[in-house]
């Protein structure tokens, strides 16, 4: 009959959580690579919000433009935007590992490379893709005169609105999520060995009276140490059983 611990003992392994984790950051890499491919940017321009009194003729309407994620023109994507889509992707390959049940080498590039791409995401979120321009000078003052706007700038934040796109707002909802399970995973599996894992196991000195050299007994091989002197009653003398070479 096999001998063991009784069964439901022990620790138990974290492994099913840091599964669960790493399977919730694959999703969300995933669904940002195919959501990058929405726009980043949406771009409301209203023409008549820059009528003055020397231009009463603009007619009312808006222009809807979207900026995405991979667009070098007619309006270019931050270039910083196209990181966000890679660094999800890089997290959802390196939790592939854990969603298999092969252990953590990835656990902590995963972690890391999800929560720099939701940050990135925030940035973006802040962020104001379009340029800043200043006039100086008597352009500046032709300028104001003809629009009653201060700047260029002034006259752009009437007519311009922007605001983040569908593909940027999930892109950051689904990077948080992707950020909690690939932290979680990395707790769980990544961070330490599990609890109760045996250690080394040092060598275990010889029990009293064992014979020399008895497999198990802490074998360290070397020689006994022979004292000389008298022999006590019971001992058997240098010719005797047990003292001859190879008795052992």
């Amino acid at each position: 009959m096999p001998f063991g611990p009784p069964s439901g003992f022990g620790p138990r392994p974290a492994f099913p959580i840091a599964r669960i984790g790493a399977a919730v950051t694959l999703a969300a890499g995933l669904i940002v690579l195919f959501c990058s491919l929405l726009n980043l940017y949406t771009v409301t321009v209203t023409p008549s919000a820059a009528d003055t009194s020397n231009y009463n003729d603009i007619p009312s309407g808006t222009v809807d433009v979207g900026i995405g994620f991979y667009n070098v023109a007619p309006l270019p994507a931050p270039v910083t935007a196209l990181a966000i889509p890679l660094l999800m992707l890089v997290a959802a390959l390196t939790a592939l590992p854990g969603v298999l049940g092969r252990g953590a080498q990835g656990a902590l590039v995963s972690a890391v490379a999800a929560i720099a791409a939701t940050l990135l995401s925030l940035v973006l979120m802040i962020a104001n893709p379009l340029p800043s321009v200043e006039l100086s000078g008597k352009l500046a003052t032709d300028f104001s005169k003809e629009t009653n706007f201060s700047s260029i700038d002034d006259l752009v934040s009437r007519v311009v609105d922007v605001g983040p796109g569908a593909g940027l707002i999930i892109a950051l909802i689904v990077g948080l999520l992707g950020s909690a399970g690939a932290v979680l995973s990395y707790l769980q599996i990544g961070a330490r060995k599990p609890d109760g894992a045996p250690g080394p196991v040092g060598p275990v000195p010889p029990a009293p009276g064992a014979p020399y050299g008895q497999p198990g007994m802490g074998f360290t091989g070397q020689m006994p140490r022979i004292v000389d002197g008298p022999l006590q009653p019971g001992q058997p003398g240098p010719g005797g059983p047990g003292n001859q070479p190879g008795a052992w």
